[in-house]
């Protein structure tokens, strides 16, 4: 009978149409979203030049940032601006200083499990793991084999393809997986920007095969199949976090892999989403018990803490906490700090933050953007945790550091100012202004921004003076499809893009034109059987709601004749 959440727990304590465009095709001065009168919006910034030159995508690799930050400083050719204590402090509004956090944040590390430092760590010996060489296999797993492995190496990125082939191996499939291989495989479908059904099941279906065999897997490939479980679904339940808390016993208890920060940083962000709050502290109290130290993403959970629970002093400490921590703020601390006071009911010092934020990048002497696609933001952002490693005890180099981070918005940023400012709040004149600078900081509108535009619609439109017209809606979807067919963008169509395109449209106009619509995106797109589980309810009321105007237009239309 399984566990209880309650009885784990007691366990437990012993993410529009130059916009949308790719930046190559962004400096066109056009607005973004035409559906605002032309004329009202006007922007005044003292370092206005900046947007005049062409932006740059670039960021350092690892190599760049051990090299530039760890010069002596006859050796060191950078002289950026440089942020204070006090002026990274000042980004953030301050209120009350005297908080303090309810537990500590700073372990004395004493016994600390050894293993966690290196990732790949492998609880057994897997000289015994070593399944027969492609040698000895049949001609044709042989051949899917080496496409397996052909693929890994040149064309990581197609995990759907990667996975029909090792499908294909014959059963026991991954006894015919060398380690090399084995781990290449795991890694790379653990890799992915937005973890749903399919990329869980997907991983889980490799691990389960190597489960069966009794073939070990390492402490990162536990800790991916343990933010799988715990992330796969948009809202988290008591359910996601019983099964992430089954899957660390299992790897602790079963297969003697102790678990490192990383580890507990998913067990904690899991609480967190659930709404189980104390649950969370007594995870990171469990961290600290064992001695493992807090890195930027353990402090980043424990902004998003506080701003799920509606504390925006303890935001603020938190972020106090970081900064006194010596971690390096960057884009991701600050638009973790952006959402936190969003939640925390306080979108006001949310906003003050982003412009601050914007014009401390402004005045730096040579600006970086944060790359556009996920992998390049991947690669920055484990280079920096590798160089706040290498720089921990060294002020001057760590100091360095700081003043090459990337602090400019990103597509991140905006997303979460617009999704308050549109859906929550229905500014369309803060909304427009985002879309606009998106365009300056070259941030392609996608897919995800209009869905937020669109439930922005169904919100606040359909009702007398409001901003939100049909005319504008009409707009926005023309970009939209102007996106969609460019090629250029990453926007596409999706169930949940066409769900509140529909809503949009019923909710703005009538059913006749909503269907319109319908049809017009099934010329763009094929939806399947799944896809239309999630659409029938909608389409349902709106053809009825077209039924009844065309049988009530009918009846006045009969009506009048029989008066003439």
């Amino acid at each position: 009978m399984p566990l209880s959440i309650a009885k784990l727990e007691i366990w437990f304590i012993t993410s529009l149409a130059h916009a949308s465009l790719c930046h190559r095709h962004t400096s066109q001065s056009k607005s973004s979203l035409n559906f605002w009168e032309p004329g009202i919006i006007r922007f005044s910034f003292s370092r206005r030049h900046y947007f005049s030159q062409k932006w740059q995508h670039h960021y350092s690799t690892y190599s760049e940032i051990k090299n530039g930050y760890c010069k002596g400083d006859n050796e060191n050719q950078l002289n950026p601006e440089s942020h204070t204590k006090e002026e990274l402090l000042e980004l953030v509004d301050q209120y009350n200083e005297n908080f303090s956090i309810d537990y500590p944040t700073k372990f004395e590390c004493g016994t600390s499990h050894h293993q966690s430092e290196d990732p790949n760590y492998i609880a057994n010996n897997e000289s015994t793991h070593d399944y027969p060489s492609a040698l000895s296999v049949d001609p044709e797993a042989r051949e899917m084999l080496e496409r397996l492995k052909f693929a890994l190496k040149f064309d990581s990125e197609n995990l759907d393809l990667i996975f029909e082939i090792y499908r294909s191996l014959p059963n026991p499939r991954a006894k015919y997986l060398d380690s090399q291989t084995r781990h290449k495989l795991l890694h790379v479908l653990a890799v992915v920007e937005f973890k749903g059904k399919q990329s869980m099941l997907r991983y889980l279906s490799v691990v389960n095969d190597l489960k069966v065999l009794g073939i070990p897997l390492s402490l990162s490939e536990w800790n991916s199949a343990i933010s799988f479980t715990a992330r796969y679904l948009r809202v988290t339940t008591a359910l996601e976090v019983e099964t992430a808390l089954r899957m660390w016993k299992e790897m602790e208890h079963s297969a003697g892999v102790k678990g490192d920060g990383v580890t507990f940083q998913i067990l904690f962000d899991v609480a967190c989403r659930a709404g189980k709050f104390a649950l969370a502290e007594m995870i990171y109290r469990e961290m600290a018990k064992r001695g493992l130290e807090f890195t930027r993403y353990h402090f980043v959970a424990k902004i998003m803490f506080y701003g799920r629970k509606q504390d925006g002093d303890g935001v603020r400490a938190m972020y106090r906490e970081l900064i006194e921590a010596g971690e390096i703020v960057d884009t991701v601390v600050l638009n973790a700090v952006i959402s936190a006071l969003i939640k925390a009911r306080e979108p006001d010092s949310a906003e003050n933050l982003y412009r601050r934020m914007k014009s401390a990048h402004l005045a730096r002497a040579n600006p970086q953007l944060v790359p556009a696609d996920f992998m390049g933001r991947r690669s920055v952002n484990k280079a920096l945790l590798k160089a706040t490693q290498l720089t921990k005890n060294d002020k001057l180099k760590r100091d360095r550091l700081q003043e090459r981070s990337i602090i400019a918005p990103d597509s991140i940023t905006y997303l979460l100012l617009i999704e308050h400012f549109s859906v929550e709040a229905g500014n369309l004149d803060k909304t427009v202004i985002f879309l606009e600078e998106m365009k300056w900081f070259a941030l392609p509108v996608r897919g995800v921004i209009f869905v937020k535009l669109f439930r922005g619609f169904y919100a606040h439109g359909g009702v007398r003076y409001t901003s939100w017209t049909c005319v504008r809606l009409e707009l926005v979807y023309k970009s939209f499809l102007k996106a969609l067919d460019s090629g250029e963008t990453e926007t596409f169509i999706a169930w949940w893009i066409v769900l509140w395109l529909l809503k949009a449209f019923e909710k703005c106009t009538d059913a006749s034109r909503t269907l319109s619509v319908w049809e017009d995106l099934k010329t763009r797109w094929e939806p399947q059987l799944s896809d239309m589980e999630h659409l029938t309810s909608v389409l349902d009321r709106i053809i009825s709601q077209n039924q009844s105007r065309r049988r009530m237009s009918s009846t006045r239309s009969s009506f009048f004749k029989s008066q003439y």
